[in-house]
């Protein structure tokens, strides 16, 4: 749909009439003769006609029946959290006499966003503290739906002060509408659960698997693995758990020299969306951002040590938004030390209906199609040389894995390509 802006354009026309002076008649105007062309007018150019697009968004995590606005363009967000934005405007969303928040329109919007904020201000847990209590199946799993039945009775909701941390008593007279609109006792999360919900869910946005080029003093490739979350007991405290882990390869073609990137929770839910893959063995630290919508990541790389520097871009791989589960890891033949040809970063998108696609790409850059189906716990997959036997655990429950995985969801196995064999482990995630 195009929104169409019309300008009015005043024309005026001036006839000009020929006579005398005095009260007398005046002379007819003669008809031009056989050789005489008439006088036309010269078209009017009307002014250009401005236009204003008409753009679609989505929120990162599926929220149903908030309304929004955006200029003079209107509705209410789908089962999808799908919205309507024009271009360079701001999109505001509310239900009924809720307003959550203004954002500049653009692809991909998360909470994060809608505030301005890192996701551990006060302002973005309690607005996904409500949200996750107006969900009318209470399973935020699948997204959050916002009934028709609430809806209705929105338009009587005051506006909560989304900057209290003694939130429950704004919200109190409308979650006791929503009980009786939706006939169930909504409850409202506390802040751990509301911030493991949120964490999860941003974490799952960002993982998977981006590769490209480094530049500057320095020159090469490198791999880039980000896991929603990662079980590396010597390097994360409590149950051995990190979250949002960044870690990675780095091949310097200067030097012909393989380098590795520690893990680390490297990824900063901000606007910003920064990300830091730190703790190469060289001494170097790559730090940049994501775009809207973490299909490429940019920014520049230092090395203390040696005083070097430069920039690096990179996009991600495989990552179909559809996907159900969301799986990637490392590919190392024989745990041998890692080279730009023998390691490869996977990334593999399950689907609904258990299809398995993806990408196999190797330090140097290289990468391989991948395709096969997920049955009975077991994903199957070849591409080129590639061949892949996984065993997956989709919920982190097989204790069979805890060794590779502890209680993280992802897959372990083994894998050939041509004359070599390894081993894979990676893991995974379910976008929301």
């Amino acid at each position: 749909m195009r929104l169409t802006i019309l300008h009015g354009v005043s024309l005026a026309i001036l006839l000009g009439l020929g006579g005398c002076g005095g009260d007398g008649p005046r002379d007819p105007v003669p008809a031009p003769g056989p050789s005489e062309t008439p006088t036309t007018m010269p078209p009017v150019e009307e002014d250009p006609q401005p236009t204003t697009d008409l753009l679609s968004g989505n929120f990162s995590s599926p929220i149903e029946g908030l309304s929004f606005v955006s200029g003079s363009t209107e509705g209410i967000t789908d089962a999808n959290g799908g919205f309507m934005y024009e271009g360079g405007s701001t999109v505001t969303f509310s239900l009924g006499g809720i307003e959550f928040g203004e954002v500049t329109g653009q692809e991909l919007i998360t909470l994060v966003d809608l505030v301005g904020a890192g996701i551990r201000d006060v302002r973005v847990q309690n607005i996904n503290r409500l949200l996750l209590a107006l969900d009318t199946d209470n399973d935020n799993s699948n997204g959050i739906q916002i009934s028709e039945a609430v809806q209705a009775i929105a338009d009587n909701f005051p506006q909560p002060d989304f900057t209290i941390e003694t939130f429950s008593g704004e919200v109190s007279t409308i979650l006791s509408d929503v009980a009786t609109a939706d006939n169930r006792t909504p409850v409202l999360p506390g802040f751990g659960e509301s911030d493991e919900a949120l964490s999860l869910s941003l974490a799952c946005l960002a993982s998977g698997v981006y590769s490209g080029e480094f530049t500057g003093d320095d020159a090469g490739t490198f791999l880039l693995l980000i896991q929603h979350e990662r079980f590396e007991p010597s390097t994360f405290f409590g149950d051995g758990v990190g979250e949002a882990v960044t870690s990675g390869l780095v091949f310097s073609t200067v030097e012909n020299l393989v380098l590795t990137a520690n893990p680390g929770e490297g990824v900063d839910f901000t606007p910003q969306r920064d990300v830091i893959a730190g703790g190469v063995s060289s001494g170097a630290e790559f730090t940049g951002s994501f775009n809207v919508t973490y299909t490429q990541v940019d920014g520049a790389w230092n090395n203390f040590l040696t005083s070097e520097n430069g920039t690096f871009t990179g996009e991600r791989r495989a990552g179909n938004p559809a996907a159900r589960y969301r799986l990637s890891g490392l590919a190392n033949s024989n745990a041998m030390p890692n080279t730009p040809d023998g390691s490869a970063l996977v990334a593999l998108d399950i689907m609904d209906d258990n299809s398995v696609t993806g990408l196999a790409v190797t330090l140097r850059g290289n990468q391989t199609s991948l395709s096969g189906m997920l049955s009975n716990g077991i994903i199957s997959v070849t591409g080129g040389n590639f061949s892949f036997n996984l065993t997956f655990d989709s919920d982190g429950m097989d204790s069979s894995n805890d060794a590779d995985l502890g209680p993280v969801s992802g897959a372990v196995g083994t894998f050939t390509n041509g004359s070599d064999s390894g081993r894979f482990v990676g893991t995974s995630c379910r976008p929301i």
